[in-house]
């Protein structure tokens, strides 16, 4: 019996041929939703003094980082304002977690257990964990969100410090935000990478701490809700701690 041999319909066969000419164009489209649209950062020397402007002006901000101080690192999240009328937050560092409220012109801290065990000493002999301690605000040498913001602005080059420069520049997205970044920066006595949405608006600060000549803080802050963080409420009273005798 001769041997016999079916061939499928060149109609069979289209779809299949059909198919493969819509993932192709697929693929090019996409390619181009990708690759085509991507804006090439603008000069820094164009955008920055609108930045530094926003920076300087700015009356509230949320912030999120790593510091960089010494041989140890704290990483912090505060949000209020720069005032230091309203703010609250946490610095967390290897010995422990203290958390921060402004309001009503007094700050509050909450130590944990960790921290007070590694350095509370007297400072937080007797005092529950749990509860907030009310100090005054504006003590010369204390913590506050001005003064932890201000450190960092300090960093910052002034609105007219790249006339003429070009630093090397890229886009990329950042938590799912399309921002310019220009690296290893010149700020006089450091560099810093500076990460800046389409909004002029200044995303994250790198601050590079191995200068010998730099003693403020180094590490990475990331900015969010420029002045847009609402006002901040003090505890609960039956949350804070009541000194004896008071």
């Amino acid at each position: 019996m001769p041997a016999s041999t079916t061939v499928a319909p060149a109609a069979a066969l289209r779809p299949v041929r059909h198919h493969a000419a819509l993932l192709a164009g697929l693929a090019v489209v996409s390619g181009s939703a990708l690759t085509g649209c991507v804006p090439e950062p603008p000069p820094l020397a164009q955008v920055w003094p609108s930045v530094r402007a926003s920076v300087d002006e700015a009356t509230s901000v949320r912030v999120s980082g790593d510091v960089r101080q010494g041989e140890g690192t704290i990483d912090v999240e505060l949000a209020g304002a720069l005032d230091d009328s309203s703010y609250a937050g946490r610095l967390i560092e290897e010995k422990g977690t203290v958390e921060v409220i402004a309001a009503d012109d007094t700050t509050f801290i909450r130590p944990d257990e960790k921290f007070v065990s590694a350095k509370g000493g007297e400072t937080f002999k007797d005092v529950d964990p749990g509860l907030w301690i009310s100090v005054p605000s504006g003590r010369d040498g204390a913590f506050s969100m001005s003064t932890f913001y201000e450190g960092f602005v300090s960093a910052l080059p002034d609105a007219d410090a790249f006339d003429g420069q070009e630093p090397q520049a890229e886009t990329l997205r950042l938590d799912g935000e399309r921002v310019f970044k220009y690296s290893d920066v010149d700020a006089g006595d450091g560099h810093v990478s500076l990460y800046i949405n389409q909004d002029d608006e200044l995303v994250r600060l790198e601050v590079d701490g191995e200068s010998d000549s730099k003693d403020g803080p180094a590490g990475t802050i990331d900015f969010r809700d420029w002045n847009e963080v609402p006002p901040t409420e003090a505890p609960p009273e039956d949350q804070i701690y009541q000194r004896p005798g008071l």
